[in-house]
């Protein structure tokens, strides 16, 4: 892990100018169905923020990590609306029943379900996607989605700042 850290402060000490583009990238690739179990962006930000203790990474950079994470989550409760509407099902009687639990889980949680699930690894990326298709508000889900997207760069960061 030092030896990442070494690489990203170097790399930020370059002056590479595309780093929050590139971070926003990553963050948007993480927050997508099924991309996200092997687009990891959360260990980029926990270095992040170590290189942001040294003084060599600008604050700026989460927030380059929230736009993505927002555009991306956005993109899978989209994709898991437009599945609900043209009635995609999964296959055999598991599928009737995950879609129950799912409808129920929103109808319950709301907007503490995409809050969780964004801090809970690969769900991180299924979360919205179930959303969708589970009939949330698109209105909840959006303020859901802000909310975490402003708390998961700064939480991240804050392991590597502290840490």
């Amino acid at each position: 892990m030092e030896d990442v850290l070494i690489d990203i402060e170097q790399w930020l000490r370059a002056g590479v100018s595309w780093a929050g583009p590139a971070l926003a990238i990553g963050a948007l690739l993480e927050s997508l169905v099924l991309v996200g179990a092997v687009v990891p962006a959360t260990p980029v930000l926990v270095a992040i923020g170590g290189v942001m203790a040294a003084g060599h990474a600008p604050p700026t950079l989460l927030a380059w990590a929230a736009a993505g994470a927002f555009a991306g989550n956005w993109t899978s409760y989209e994709l898991g609306a437009a599945a609900r509407r043209r009635n995609l099902r999964l296959p055999s009687r598991l599928g009737d029943q995950v879609g129950q639990v799912t409808e129920s889980l929103f109808a319950r949680c709301g907007p503490g379900a995409i809050i969780v699930g964004r801090f809970m690894g690969p769900a991180a990326s299924v979360a919205p996607f179930a959303a969708g298709w589970g009939a949330m508000r698109r209105s909840r889900f959006l303020l859901a989605n802000a909310a975490t997207c402003i708390l998961w760069p700064s939480v991240m960061a804050s392991l590597g700042y502290f840490g």
